[in-house]
C-alpha cells in the first residue's frame, strides 16, 4: 500500500509515508515483504534517505538471497505483517511476520550505536520513531501512481492503524488469536535460525518465557485487554457482543443473537464490553 504525498506521484522517500509491498519476480530480492517508513521528521536528504527493511531481516539489501529462518511469503497462505516503532523514544522501527520479530530498521548494532550517544549513522538516515501525520489517501494493493505493472495480486484480509507502539507480546497475541498457539510456536521455532537470533542474540519470542507453559493459549479477552484496554476483570460485568472474525472488531447490536453471530463463524462474547441493551454502543475494540 502507499500513502499519497503532496506530490501526488510515487516518491516514497519524503515524510509521512508508509509503503508495504512485495518486490516483483524481476527484482533480485523477491519472495519477501519490503517496508519503507518515513515519519514527520524524515526529510529527504538524497540517497542516504532511501532506506527500507525486508521481512527476512535484511536492511537496505537488494541482493538475491535465501536467508535462514525467514517466512516463505509465496506459499499462497495467509500471513500477518506488522510494523511498529521501536518505542521508548528511540528512532527506528520493527517488522513482525506472523507474530514474531523479523527485522529492525536500522539493525540492532546500529541502534546500539545510537543509544551510546552517536547522533547519527554516517551514510544512513534512521527513519521512524516520531509521529506520522497521515493525511493522504490510503492506496491498497497498488501504488499511488496507479502503475498497472505495480500491483499486489493476492488477497488482503485486514488493515489496522494504531496510535501507539505495539509490544512483541501484543503482536504475538493478535496472531495467536486467529491462527492458534501451535502456529505461533512453530513460527518461533523457525525464527530461531535467523540472523537476529544466531548473530545478534535477540530473543524474538520473549513471550515464550520458561514460566509460561507452552500449551497456554491467548484468549480473546487477553487480546482485548492488552490492545484496547478492555477485557479481563472489567469484562466480567460487561454486555455481550459479536466479535467479527473478518474485520477483527466487536459489534454491539442487541438485535444480533448468539445464533446469528456464530452462524457467520464469529464469536459471541461478553469480552466485547458492550453496554446494556438500550444504551449507546461504545467505541469499537480494534484488535487486528
Amino acid at each position: 500500500k502507499g500513502l499519497e504525498g503532496d506530490q501526488g506521484g510515487f516518491f516514497p522517500w519524503s515524510p509521512n509515508q508508509i509503503h508495504v509491498f512485495m518486490p516483483s519476480v524481476a527484482m533480485p530480492a523477491h519472495g519477501i515483504v519490503r517496508a519503507v517508513v518515513k515519519d514527520s521528521t524524515d526529510e529527504y536528504e538524497g540517497t542516504m534517505s532511501q532506506t527500507y527493511l525486508d521481512s527476512d531481516g535484511r536492511f537496505m539489501d537488494n541482493n538475491p538471497r535465501n536467508m535462514p529462518g525467514h517466512v516463505d511469503l509465496e506459499d499462497e497462505a495467509w500471513h500477518m505483517i506488522t510494523l511498529t516503532s521501536e518505542g521508548g523514544g528511540r528512532k527506528g522501527y520493527r517488522m513482525y511476520v506472523d507474530g514474531v520479530l523479523a527485522g529492525e530498521a536500522p539493525p540492532s548494532i546500529l541502534l546500539q550505536q545510537l543509544e551510546s550517544g552517536l547522533s547519527g549513522i554516517p551514510g544512513v538516515q534512521v527513519d521512524g520513531g516520531e509521529p506520522l501525520n497521515l493525511s493522504g489517501k490510503i492506496h491498497l494493493c497498488g501504488r499511488v501512481d496507479q502503475d498497472e505493472d505495480r500491483h499486489f495480486g493476492g488477497n488482503l484480509a485486514d488493515l489496522s492503524l494504531w496510535d501507539q507502539v505495539l509490544t512483541a507480546d501484543q503482536v504475538a497475541k493478535m496472531y495467536e488469536a486467529i491462527m492458534g498457539r501451535d502456529k505461533l510456536e512453530q513460527r518461533c521455532k523457525e525464527a530461531g535460525k535467523s540472523e537476529m537470533v544466531t548473530l545478534d542474540k535477540i530473543d524474538v519470542c520473549p513471550f515464550l518465557s520458561p514460566s509460561t507453559p507452552a500449551s497456554s493459549s491467548a484468549t480473546l479477552s487477553d487480546v482485548l485487554k492488552d490492545i484496547s484496554g478492555s477485557g479481563g476483570d472489567a469484562a466480567a460485568s460487561a454486555g455481550w457482543g459479536c466479535y467479527d472474525m473478518k474485520i477483527h472488531q466487536c459489534k454491539c447490536n442487541s438485535a444480533v443473537t448468539k445464533e446469528d453471530c456464530e452462524a457467520n463463524q464469529n464469536i459471541y462474547t461478553k469480552d466485547c464490553n458492550c453496554p446494556a441493551s438500550g444504551s449507546a454502543p461504545p467505541p469499537s475494540n480494534r484488535v487486528g
